[in-house]
């Protein structure tokens, strides 16, 4: 079991979800979840999809198998911990796949996701789909996930460009997904690299993760969306409502969800703190 006796940030998390302007029903969820090691966070997108009720029925399965699934003790081992988060992922993947098949019109329901394993000094990020994890260094944007979808297989191979993405026709046509019938099949990254990969972000004051349903990203352009990290850093609940804001400002055409880590320095015991502990 992770110990935080060492730990000198703290985690700040929250998330807010949107049905948007033109959609009647809000298929996307979230969640953060405090986790049983003292200071660890778990962190869900979720963007269903399936309609006639099966896409947020979709989403609130994953939710609900997620949560369960970090009940567990989390491993100190980094591969053991992938591993972890891998599983909760393949856990809700199933759920979703055994409810559809046993209810009538919802065999094809699935969602799309993101997570994020948090401790204090690093973050463990998943997704499937098209749901993005972004990491920003006190402002700066330092990664983002590669959608699965057909749009980016189309830009990898130079056939559009990045400012065609988030209009091009196929934009919501993914290639993995938690659910989604029997053609449909659960593929994850980042994937597993020795010692760890791109999967692990290093952590540090004025860190943020930001994780979101494709109805922000397609809305609200980067430099937006880096301006609004660092204009709330430290403050995730500001962060994710100005979120929510900006991609109704831009028109809201899908569900918009995002969830916030944000990290803090610990405050240092002062001379009256240690004396009443004396």
């Amino acid at each position: 079991m992770v110990s935080s006796a060492r730990y000198t940030h703290l985690l700040k998390a929250a998330w807010a979800t949107h049905p948007g302007k033109v959609r009647e029903r809000n298929e996307d969820l979230g969640c953060v979840v405090r986790l049983r090691e003292s200071g660890a966070l778990g962190l869900a997108v979720l963007d269903g999809m399936g309609g006639h009720g099966g896409g947020d029925m979709a989403s609130r399965i994953a939710v609900r198998s997620l949560r369960r699934s970090w009940r567990r003790p989390i491993p100190d081992d980094r591969k053991e911990r992938y591993e972890w988060v891998l599983e909760s992922l393949y856990a809700a993947d199933d759920a979703i796949r055994r409810f559809g098949a046993r209810s009538i019109g919802l065999g094809g329901m699935g969602a799309t996701a993101a997570v994020a394993l948090a401790m204090p000094d690093e973050c463990l990020i998943m997704h499937a789909g098209d749901c993005r994890v972004y990491h920003f260094c006190k402002g700066v944007r330092e990664f983002v996930t590669a959608d699965h979808s057909i749009v980016r297989i189309l830009l990898e191979t130079g056939t559009i460009t990045e400012d065609q993405v988030a209009t091009h026709p196929m934009r919501s046509t993914v290639t993995s997904c938690l659910g989604g019938g029997s053609e449909a099949r659960l593929s994850v990254d980042p994937k597993w690299e020795e010692g760890g990969g791109p999967a692990f972000r290093a952590l540090l004051p004025g860190d943020t993760i930001l994780l979101c349903s494709d109805g922000l990203w397609s809305e609200v352009d980067p430099d937006r969306l880096a301006a609004l990290v660092a204009a709330h850093r430290g403050r995730p609940r500001r962060l994710v409502q100005g979120c929510i804001e900006a991609a109704l400002e831009a028109g809201a055409h899908d569900n918009v969800t995002a969830a916030a880590l944000c990290v803090l320095r610990k405050r240092a015991p002062s001379s009256e703190d240690q004396e009443s502990r004396g």
